[in-house]
């Protein structure tokens, strides 16, 4: 894949492939888009969760052409985007563009470690990745209008997520996978 440089580098086009996939909505009824995030490369049950939904998602919600996934893993940095908060900040952006804002659907699911202090881990050694701190999940929805939104955190800690983006018509899912606390 690549260095670090060429990797980090390589995202813009990864990106814009991934979006370039979505398909148009389906006029008449609520269409149901879905973004995938694999935080930590360290580990392959990450990948493997994000890619199970998504294949979930295809075959019983018809959500095929409306998935975008972003993954930290060593076998798929020619073909996936990875999981930072820059690509999840752009993933969200090119959904919003594409639904009806005020009629469909955003299923977020994030999958990774999380600490005491309420992160969501984003690592694949040796790129330097931010982690996801709750203010960061809800500024990624400041600038659109998405009206119903499912937020699933699978991370240790990740119930300190839940008042950063809550709202009326948001329902946050939070799993503890460890240790910490849940909802």
């Amino acid at each position: 894949a690549g260095s670090p440089e060429q990797v980090i580098y390589a995202q813009g086009e990864l990106m814009k492939k991934a979006i370039d996939q979505l398909t148009p909505r389906v006029p008449g009824h609520p269409n149901l888009y879905m973004i995938g995030f694999a935080g930590d490369g360290d580990e392959n049950v990450f990948r493997n969760e994000v890619e199970f939904v998504q294949r979930q998602f295809d075959q019983r919600f018809d959500s095929a052409g409306h998935t975008l996934i972003l993954i930290n893993n060593p076998a798929t940095l020619t073909r996936t985007p990875l999981a930072s908060l820059s690509n999840l900040q752009n993933a969200v952006d090119a959904v919003a563009e594409r639904m009806d804002q005020g009629q469909d659907i955003l299923f977020l699911f994030l999958t990774s470690h999380g600490s005491r202090e309420h992160e969501i881990y984003v690592g694949l050694d040796p790129l330097p990745l931010d982690q996801i701190a709750p203010d960061d999940l809800s500024d990624l929805f400041a600038d659109t209008h998405i009206k119903y939104r499912v937020i699933v955190i699978s991370a240790c800690y990740s119930g300190g997520f839940v008042d950063a983006v809550k709202n009326d018509t948001t329902m946050v899912i939070t799993v503890r996978a460890g240790g910490g606390d849940h909802h």
